[in-house]
């Protein structure tokens, strides 16, 4: 079982996925890295598009559950600390561990925010909206005298910190020296993105 087609084509194409793209891998691409024919991917997953999202879920359900949990520890630790709540959600996204699968993960999500494909709306309401929306409601709570709208925006600017971070390696590092992914510097980094952005809020 473990070597039947199926799971060839999976593995396949979540290298070829997140390392091309969706929009230029083929099917082609991923039948020659799995030894397979096309009549197989066919068979078990239609067509690309229903092949990519299926990827990306199963690659979502292996790796989000165990972020909500870790979120779910920092939340109960960092009750009414907002600020350091941000903190935490900052450092356990830019120091995901440093495995092929978060690599792949990593790789397939800046493309899709960056340049998203076809099959974006489907991924981001089964995987994205809900997670997100679970740490909306966790900051609402700690900033009651915020409406909705205002811990949104404060949300957003956070998450675009993040995807800053993590997708631009290089300029990161050409700023802040090569020891910028350091665990000494990310939780600074995470505590100043943190104070600013709670130092923000609170101006509104």
């Amino acid at each position: 079982m473990k070597n039947s087609a199926k799971t060839k084509i999976m593995a396949a194409a979540l290298e070829i996925f997140s390392r091309h793209g969706y929009e230029n891998s083929t099917i082609k691409m991923i039948c020659e890295q799995a030894e397979v024919n096309i009549a197989a991917v066919n068979y078990h997953f239609g067509c690309k598009k229903d092949l990519y999202i299926t990827v990306v879920n199963e690659l979502a359900d292996q790796l989000l559950p165990r972020m909500r949990t870790d979120l779910e520890s920092s939340l109960f630790k960092t009750i009414e600390q907002p600020e350091r709540f941000i903190e935490e959600l900052i450092k356990l996204a830019i120091s995901c561990e440093d495995t092929d699968i978060h690599s792949f993960w990593h790789e397939i999500m800046h493309r899709e925010i960056s340049s998203p494909s076809e099959a974006f709306e489907l991924i981001y309401d089964r995987n994205f909206k809900p997670f997100i929306e679970s740490i909306r409601q966790s900051l609402q709570a700690m900033l009651p005298d915020c409406d909705q709208s205002q811990v949104k925006y404060l949300l957003f600017m956070v998450l675009a910190q993040i995807h800053m971070i993590k997708g631009a390696p290089g300029m990161l590092t050409g700023y802040f020296g090569k020891d910028v992914y350091s665990k000494e510097k990310i939780q600074e980094l995470a505590k100043n993105i943190a104070a600013v952005t709670c130092y923000g809020i609170r101006g509104i």
